[in-house]
């Protein structure tokens, strides 16, 4: 049966900025090796903002060499759904499924990186929500089945869309070597900062210092307050400078991860 699926897509001109349209299109059935899914939740991330304001950035203005995807574009790769049909060939998933997305897209064979597991080295790589048909700022969306990975029930829509940002916040700390003990210091309170901060904590990190604007460490938009160590103004951080935090008698951070900006 044909679904009819209408969404917003940003379209894009070089030079020119974005603007924003409403868009109506059609997909009739998942095809081949792909999963048509019924968005949930997608999180707006800041390339997400910069393609909007600035763009295009990512977004290909000529066919991606790989998915043949160019602008306009419809936007969101941090985001879940639900599974409404499945191509041929595809043994994962069914109809029904609670699924996350993992947006990268690459070739599977036949590709230098690919051959070695390295999927993410390509230098054909996509990603679903900017340089793919389809993004999580849509009713619906189509990705290869090994974009979608089905959720427990006891996880949410909402952390479903999450698990994509969490992942980067997970190899933050694998990057840093981050271990049970340590003391960790995170600048940068977003998104990313703060799910990096519970990331470390899971690591076993025994201080947590986290900085940022202090608008931002005052309000009340910052549920990570609740586990952070301790609170280093930036008029401190500037007069003593981070070496004094460093050094032997301050507070002995171990490790340092830069997520500002």
């Amino acid at each position: 049966m044909k679904k009819e699926i209408r969404h917003e897509s940003a379209s894009f001109s070089r030079g020119q900025g974005s603007a924003v349209r409403n868009h109506r299109q059609s997909i009739r059935k998942a095809p081949p090796g792909e999963v048509l899914i019924r968005n949930r939740f997608v999180g707006i991330r800041g390339t997400d903002l910069h393609e909007y304001a600035y763009g295009p950035i990512f977004i290909p203005v000529e066919p991606h060499p790989f998915t043949k995807a160019q602008a306009p574009q419809i936007l969101g790769h941090e985001f879940g759904g639900v599974v409404e049909a499945i191509g041929a060939g595809v043994t994962s998933v069914k109809a029904g499924d609670r699924v996350s997305v993992q947006p990268l897209i690459m070739p599977r064979v036949g590709d230098y990186y690919a051959e070695r597991g390295l999927f993410h080295l390509s230098s054909e790589l996509a990603l679903a929500g900017l340089s793919w048909p389809w993004g999580g700022m849509a009713e619906y969306a189509t990705l290869n089945e090994y974009n979608v990975q089905a959720i427990p029930d006891a996880m949410s829509d909402e952390e479903a869309a999450l698990v994509e940002p969490t992942a980067v916040a997970v190899y933050a700390c694998d990057r840093g070597d981050v271990k049970a003990g340590n003391s960790v210091f995170i600048t940068g309170a977003g998104p990313i900062g703060q799910l990096t901060l519970l990331a470390a904590r899971a690591a076993g990190a025994a201080q947590l210092f986290l900085s940022d604007l202090i608008r931002l460490i005052s309000s009340g938009l910052l549920p990570a307050k609740k586990i952070v160590t301790k609170k280093i103004t930036l008029d401190r951080a500037i007069s003593q400078g981070f070496d004094a935090l460093l050094a032997p008698g301050g507070e002995q951070i171990k490790i340092l991860i830069d997520l500002a900006g």
